[in-house]
């Protein structure tokens, strides 16, 4: 008999494979589900001889494993490990990229199946760059959020870091001593973040100790100097005619090159005295030491210029008004800081007077708090302007107890050379201000800025709404219907506005948030289009509300797009409805109307 008839053909040939594995788990094969494990063990029976695919898997755990049969039984361990993470990084700074492992990804990006545990990403973009640490969880999604609050801290660590190690860098040897004076010199002059007291003593110390060491160091050179023309003359008298006429060529080159010195030493000196840097002066001694012409003067100006430094630092270090004064009367026009130093002094004055301000310009001082900004929940209908709802946070600021009258804006008119705007024949005084445009409420804003020294401006539209409600949920300020009381509204044609105060506050001490004339906000009133063959155009809606620029629910101001700019409030003219506390409306900023008016926002100093 043929001996190839006793075996069958390889590929018609099929076996046995044990799979043992280190958990119960849902076994496949080439693909198709087999079945689960028992006790973590299984058996495919009737495989066909050849390559295959076994993969296992949980609804946490995975593995995959190629396998090649050729055997009648074949043994198999399959090991499980756990799936991996997703990491979602975000910013709001440009140019932001992340390094993960080797790895760039440019700001956003969806980084998947990365291992449990705690990883080390390099954050970097124009201006900045820092490392920080991430936990990543199996089968979960972590969020890192690139802010610039967070790219000032990061900094200001790095900051902190670098100064701790240049206060311990070694001062053994003479260069060792003047790379740290280089180093600190670079961030004392720089950094105004932290105590650098240590810094500036250090400083001082070394300093005085190089300019000890420099100086012996002159004073050897010197002597050498000195020996060497000795032994020069003791030459002279041995040597003959040769030597005279040898001494006066040399004399002739000393006195063409002490010349050429003297020239370079003055035009050093001038040059240094004309820029009135110490960066000059300290070159001038470097490249003519002990022997400068000018040695004392320069040295003179070198400690002048270090002890007022010195003094703008104790200056901004102490921050008082009582500092920089001081600072300004010692050192004069000439102050190398004294643009700073009245740049400070000036907001510290500000933040001195700003109770007085309060009360002469009639302010508010509202405290931070949060919020559902929109429609109010007894309020029985919304509109796609109010709606959905949404939490936000509002910092303390403070705000006009009453809407700018013509008096005020006035005042504002006659030194600008603007004219006043019309009053509709409702009078002036102190009625609140009409007919002014969004630019016009701005250029007021500016111009009180100016004289007051304070960051005037108009209220965001989360602002306005907070001191609306001055903590209240209801329909209006004051309640769920309207009250008169509170509220001038509903005079749609023969109608006028009234002067400021001439009904009751909200709890917050404002009057007229709900009717009288309109208030311009910050925002813009965004106009999104609706798909479908009949497109639609549409005022803003919270639904837009991850638009908003910055921390989005803290103190959100809405700059995405639109021409046109928030009004709120209502006015004289207005339906009840128009006057509740979530009523939006919008319109363009060059637009004057005898119904729209506004009030100040003021930023608290800090």
């Amino acid at each position: 008999m043929n001996r190839d008839a006793n075996h069958t053909p390889s590929e018609n040939r099929t076996g046995t494979i044990h799979v043992r594995t280190n958990m119960n788990c849902a076994l496949s094969l080439d693909g198709k589900e087999t079945g689960l494990t028992d006790n973590a063990t299984f058996t495919f029976r009737d495989v066909p001889y050849g390559r295959h695919i076994l993969e296992g898997s949980t609804d946490r755990h995975f593995a995959g494993k190629e396998i090649f049969l050729n055997l009648p039984e074949l043994n198999i361990r399959l090991v499980l490990e756990e799936r991996g993470g997703v990491l979602t990084v975000e910013s709001e700074m440009e140019g932001c990229r992340i390094e993960l492992e080797g790895t760039n990804y440019n700001c956003p990006v969806n980084i998947p199946d990365l291992k449990r545990g705690i990883i080390r990403i390099r954050v970097s973009g124009e201006n900045f760059h820092f490392t920080d640490k991430v936990r990543i969880q199996n089968n979960q999604t972590t969020s890192y959020r690139v802010t610039k609050a967070l790219v000032r801290e990061k900094q200001l660590e790095m900051a902190r870091q670098e100064y701790e190690r240049i206060l311990k860098l070694p001062e053994t040897t003479l260069k060792e001593r003047k790379d740290k004076v280089k180093a600190l010199d670079e961030i004392l002059v720089t950094e105004q973040r932290f105590d650098l007291k240590a810094g500036i003593e250090i400083h001082r110390r070394l300093v005085q100790a190089i300019r000890r060491e420099e100086f012996a160091r002159e004073t050897m050179s010197q002597s050498i100097r000195i020996e060497k023309n000795r032994k020069k003359r003791k030459y002279s008298l041995i040597l003959s005619v040769t030597a005279i006429v040898f001494i006066l060529a040399l004399a002739a080159v000393f006195f063409i090159t002490r010349s050429n010195r003297i020239q370079k030493d003055e035009n050093c000196y001038l040059n240094a005295v004309q820029s009135g840097s110490p960066a000059k002066y300290t070159a001038y001694l470097k490249s003519f030491g002990k022997n400068a012409r000018h040695f004392k003067e320069a040295r003179n100006f070198l400690d002048q210029s270090e002890k007022e430094r010195q003094a703008f630092n104790r200056a901004i270090l102490i921050n008082t008004i009582a500092a920089f004064e001081n600072y300004l009367k010692n050192f004069g026009q000439n102050a190398a800081h004294r643009a700073k130093a009245l740049t400070a002094l000036k907001k510290l004055r500000t933040k001195q007077n700003f109770p007085e301000l309060v009360k002469k310009l009639e302010l508010a001082v509202l405290p931070g708090g949060s919020y559902s900004m929109g429609a109010s929940p007894a309020e029985k209908t919304g509109t796609g302007d109010n709606l959905p709802t949404v939490w936000v946070k509002i910092n303390p600021f403070a705000i006009g107890r009453h809407e700018v009258t013509f008096n005020e804006y006035g005042l504002f008119c006659k030194e600008t050379g603007l004219p006043l705007p019309k009053d509709a024949g409702f009078g002036r005084g102190n009625r609140p201000v009409i007919n002014v445009s969004w630019e016009n409420a701005l250029a007021y804003c500016k111009w009180l800025s100016q004289k007051t020294g304070l960051i005037v401006r108009l209220p965001s539209e989360a602002e306005w709404e907070y001191a609306c409600r001055a903590s209240r949920m209801s329909v209006f300020f004051w309640g769920n219907e309207m009250d008169h009381q509170y509220c001038i509204s509903g005079q749609k044609r023969r109608g006028r506005t009234r002067p400021v105060k001439s009904t009751k506050p909200n709890n917050f001490g404002l009057y007229d948030m709900s009717g009288n004339v309109y208030e311009w906000c910050s925002d813009r009133y965004q106009d999104p289009v609706f798909p479908g063959k009949n497109k639609k155009y549409r005022g803003s809606s919270y639904r837009f509300f991850q638009k908003y620029e910055k921390n989005e629910s803290k103190n959100p101001v809405f700059r995405a797009w639109g021409d046109r700019r928030i009004i709120r409030g209502g006015s004289y003219r207005s339906s009840d409805f128009a006057c509740r506390s979530s009523h939006r409306a919008g319109t363009l900023p060059t637009t004057k109307r005898n119904d729209i008016g506004f009030r100040i926002a003021v930023s608290i100093p800090k």
